[in-house]
């Protein structure tokens, strides 16, 4: 605070009761900020009980004054260390808030949050509850990985070009994540817009813009235009063939209708002779 009058005091007390709340009571020496009657509608205004400690007798309110002597101490020692003095000031606070009190046996940290404060010690010491919280804690569904150099498809969002285009994983930016060269530019696509490619087509720079070819029934269309690149001899086959497979099946069912005196009758013989070719 660059000033200690009742104002200053006052909005000081204000951004602190802003984050943690409004406390329940305040122990003060009897310095004029805190004796003024603006400071008391303050504190009677919040509920707040406060507390002066006797005049020219600094220990009545001994856990302040030993406070600052501590700072007082701890500051001195650390004169001859690198550092501005709001670094030197920040390295012991962390210090002082996260060491365990001798009355309390906890630290200040954790009676105020209810937990310990993280500090580099933390690093060198394993913590077992976040060990033991991962084995119980439900695990997610499997996330897809791409290597680094995997031939992939991934989507293209451009107007007038395939939707799928061929790509290389350069690098893996985060789980789900990845930066995928296409061509001589680098993209940046989410898992869900990558797909797996097969690794028997080599991926380059000539072949990046291939695009994913769906195989769809042939209809009537497709089906002459086969004809159509196919011999002649190949086509006359084919209908020769069918047209076979289709008199003999009507055969077939008429042999199955006919009167006994039909079935009777001898089967001409066509050994020999060459089958005609229909005319249709």
């Amino acid at each position: 605070m660059a000033s200690t009058t009742t104002e200053s005091t006052g909005n000081a007390l204000r951004y602190v009761f802003s984050a943690y709340g409004i406390v329940e009571e305040i122990v003060s020496d009897n310095g004029p900020q805190f004796v003024s009657e603006e400071f008391q509608k303050f504190v009677k205004l919040n509920g707040i009980n406060h507390i002066c400690s006797a005049a020219y007798h600094p220990s009545s309110n001994g856990e302040a004054e030993r406070a600052v002597q501590t700072f007082k101490t701890t500051m001195k020692t650390m004169n001859n260390e690198p550092g501005t003095l709001n670094q030197k000031m920040a390295r012991f606070l962390l210090s002082y808030r996260s060491t365990p009190h001798t009355t309390t046996q906890v630290s200040p940290a954790e009676l105020f949050f209810g937990r310990q404060i993280r500090t580099r010690l933390d690093i060198m010491r394993p913590n077992l509850s976040n060990k033991v919280q991962k084995n119980i804690t439900p695990k997610e569904s499997k996330v897809r990985i791409f290597q680094e150099g995997d031939s992939v498809w991934i989507r293209d969002y451009r107007k007038y070009i395939e939707k799928w285009v061929g790509g290389i994983i350069v690098h893996q930016l985060g789980p789900v994540s990845y930066q995928v060269k296409v061509g001589d530019l680098i993209w940046k696509r989410h898992v869900d817009q990558i797909r797996e490619r097969a690794t028997d087509i080599p991926v380059s720079e000539s072949n990046t813009n291939i695009p994913i070819t769906m195989h769809a029934p042939f209809d009537s269309t497709q089906s002459n235009q086969v004809q159509d690149n196919l011999p002649n001899s190949t086509v006359e086959s084919a209908t020769e063939a069918c047209i076979q497979t289709l008199v003999q099946a009507e055969s077939h069912e008429i042999s199955k209708t006919a009167s006994p005196a039909m079935k009777q009758l001898p089967k001409r013989s066509t050994r020999g002779i060459p089958a005609k070719k229909l005319d249709l």
